[in-house]
């Protein structure tokens, strides 16, 4: 059984000049093909786009991303696994 962990990037149209940032946290059951938002503990990173995440174990990092403002930090997120 696999499991993905996705961070939803944000959106934007009309050429870049309108965007939308998310912080959600989802994860995909490869077993059952289904799309679930998870809690993640500690604090929630601000909303951005064009972010690096890797997923450790129950411990997601996410470094740098964008929101109008260049982030140049890392966020660790703990996630439950089930």
């Amino acid at each position: 059984m696999g499991i993905i962990i996705a961070i939803k990037p944000g959106l934007s149209w009309n050429s870049g000049r309108n965007t939308i940032d998310f912080n959600d946290v989802h994860r995909f059951s490869l077993a059952d093909n289904k799309w679930e938002k998870i809690m993640t503990e500690g604090e929630t990173p601000t909303e951005r786009r064009r972010h690096t995440v890797e997923v450790c174990g129950n411990q997601v990092v996410l470094f740098g991303g964008f929101n109008g403002t260049y982030f140049n930090s890392m966020c660790y997120l703990n996630i439950p696994v089930s």
